[in-house]
């Protein structure tokens, strides 16, 4: 694609959830040389970019206010207003995958859990592992599958209500303190602080709530924990199907922490590292970018 520039706009403050989707794009985009500029949604911002250069912004609804709209540049938006964009040619609209993606005309797969139609200029895919390829090969190098403490981490948002976890968190909690199995929950670490838990971690999970369940959502978590050196231990079958059964599912967030002794106990080195591989050549943002270019493509000649 001619892009002379990537502008990732807006959410530059580690408190929000959506921060960290827009740091591993920003981290993919400069590992695939790309000249990347991160900003905030601001009017100083315009003052940092070179509006005489073709370029991909990428941006989500809460941070859009002042984006510069220009048809010369491509788009990729998330949960934006759309038709703030409707006068746009090169406009791309992410959805995060779900079972709900409605496969009917005019939608194509490109791969597993990722569609797109280019009619309504949409794609649905799962978000991905914050980690690089070559940062992931380091873990192979590096990471042992036995070097792990009898505990468990959770390392995310736990929080209540319709859309929440803490539901099946707990039910996960319960059991490890019947098993005498140390349980924390923590949030708001940096990468390289989560890679050290989760490496550390043998029963970290992967937990989604009820309705995250029955919508078939696929946390990032899953892809982070295998990626970092841990297990997927999870109670979604989304996540079990994308990986071909090979990580440990159980629907009861109770059970799995018995089911999960197994399947560690089980696990060979081949597994253990196919695994992490699956994740290095599927499942980072430098895989999701090569998607979101591959539709972007589509629609320049559509």
């Amino acid at each position: 694609m001619d892009i002379k520039q990537v502008i990732i706009w807006g959410h530059k403050n580690p408190g929000h959830t959506h921060y960290w989707i827009h740091y591993a794009f920003d981290r993919a985009f400069k590992y695939l040389e790309y000249n990347t500029l991160w900003v905030n949604d601001s009017k100083l911002s315009l003052e940092l970019i070179d509006n005489t250069l073709p370029s991909l912004f990428l941006t989500e609804g809460q941070v859009d206010k002042y984006i510069p709209l220009n048809n010369k540049n491509s788009y990729i938006i998330h949960n934006c207003k759309v038709d703030k964009y409707k006068n746009l040619d090169n406009v791309l609209s992410i959805q995060v995958y779900t079972n709900k993606v409605p496969l009917k005309e005019h939608i194509y797969q490109y791969d597993k859990c990722k569609y797109y139609n280019l009619v309504r200029k949409k794609c649905w895919m799962p978000w991905a592992t914050d980690l690089l390829p070559n940062e992931i090969q380091h873990i192979i190098n590096t990471v042992h599958i036995k070097d792990k403490k009898e505990n468990a981490i959770f390392v995310g948002s736990v929080w209540g209500g319709q859309y929440g976890n803490i539901s099946e968190i707990y039910k996960y909690k319960k059991a490890c303190l019947d098993k005498q199995i140390l349980f924390q929950s923590i949030k708001g670490v940096s990468m390289s602080k989560n890679i050290e838990l989760i490496q550390k971690s043998k029963y970290a999970p992967t937990i989604v709530g009820e309705w995250q369940r029955n919508c078939g959502y696929i946390p990032c978590r899953a892809f982070k924990n295998i990626s970092y050196g841990g297990y997927c231990i999870t109670n979604s079958i989304e996540v079990y199907n994308l990986f071909n059964g090979k990580i440990c599912f159980e629907e009861d967030p109770y059970k799995l922490l018995n089911k999960s002794f197994n399947y560690i106990k089980n696990l060979d080195d081949k597994q253990y590292y196919e695994l992490i591989n699956h994740v290095k050549d599927k499942h980072t943002y430098v895989n999701r970018i090569k998607f979101l270019f591959f539709v972007l493509s589509k629609i320049k000649k559509n």
